[in-house]
């Protein structure tokens, strides 16, 4: 399906088939509803707050993001419930603004090191709202996260760190660009 451009169009350039994204929207949403899921869609596909809040009003909780940066950007119009998907590691300066997020959103975090989730506790420690981490465990791609056997050590750690332990995620990373019909 070729998609026609309008003339004098600067590319390049975001174009959106709007039916195509609210019934793409839709189509999650319902298929969440029906098996019993909450869907976090990720900022990755689009990093857009008018997309958000399309996925935010068809029932999204919140929204999954991968830097302090992008959750700021979400904070500030609007998104109260956001999750650090991608492993913190605060120095000054992140620790002072994932802080001041504590603050103002519902806030979760991706970490994988026990030195990780020490700092996130001092940085958060004494906030407005309590930040809740999720451990992530390497499903394969080695990118980040813990082996499976040690994420109970992550998490206990985070305990005493004064953090919430919400649970485990994984980014299955190497699934990206295989033939689904092999």
């Amino acid at each position: 399906m070729a998609i026609l451009l309008p003339d004098g169009l600067a590319t390049p350039a975001l174009v959106i088939d709007m039916d195509v994204l609210e019934s793409n929207i839709a189509r999650m949403a319902e298929a969440s509803r029906v098996q019993g899921f909450a869907l976090r869609p990720h900022d990755k596909a689009h990093k857009c707050a008018q997309i958000a809040d399309l996925q935010l009003q068809a029932g999204a909780p919140g929204l999954s993001v991968d830097t302090i940066g992008e959750a700021e950007a979400f904070a500030q119009v609007g998104v109260d419930d956001l999750f650090i998907a991608y492993p913190v590691w605060l120095d000054a300066d992140k620790a002072h603004r994932l802080r001041r997020l504590a603050d103002d959103a519902a806030l979760k975090a991706g970490v994988e090191s026990v030195e990780g989730v020490q700092r996130l506790g001092n940085a958060v420690r004494g906030s407005d709202r309590p930040v809740e981490v999720l451990v992530e465990v390497d499903s394969g791609s080695r990118r980040t996260g813990v082996q499976p056997h040690t994420a109970g050590q992550v998490a206990k750690a985070a305990a005493d760190a004064g953090l919430s332990v919400a649970g485990v995620f994984t980014f299955p990373g190497h699934g990206y660009g295989q033939d689904a019909r092999t």
